[in-house]
């Protein structure tokens, strides 16, 4: 059950009761009790599972620039979106072979 908001906070601390706000782990959604209970003695083994993409690694030194540049989230996402545009209108400009 997700938290409700408090929506009489004085403080951001206070909208969300942390203390309530309980969630289980994806990866144990699917375990039984018993099979959780195992898990202190013998480990969980989830494999080789990738934590991301290779899209998300080409992006993020452009996320990183952009967070350089401008310090507003929205003036932020625009400035990514823009970037990303301009090098699907002309893909050539992003290479550095097209500068030599």
């Amino acid at each position: 059950m997700p938290p409700t908001l408090n929506l009489g906070a004085k403080k951001v601390m206070d909208l969300v009761d942390l203390d309530r706000a309980r969630s289980e782990p994806p990866v144990s959604i699917r375990l039984s009790k018993q099979e959780l209970l195992q898990l202190k003695e013998v480990p969980l083994d989830l494999g080789d599972i990738p934590c991301h993409t290779q899209a998300v690694e080409a992006v993020i030194p452009l996320v990183t620039r952009a967070s350089l540049k401008v310090s507003d989230r929205i003036l932020r996402e625009g400035f990514v979106r823009n970037v990303r545009n301009a090098r699907d209108l002309n893909p050539n400009i992003s290479h550095k072979a097209y500068f030599k």
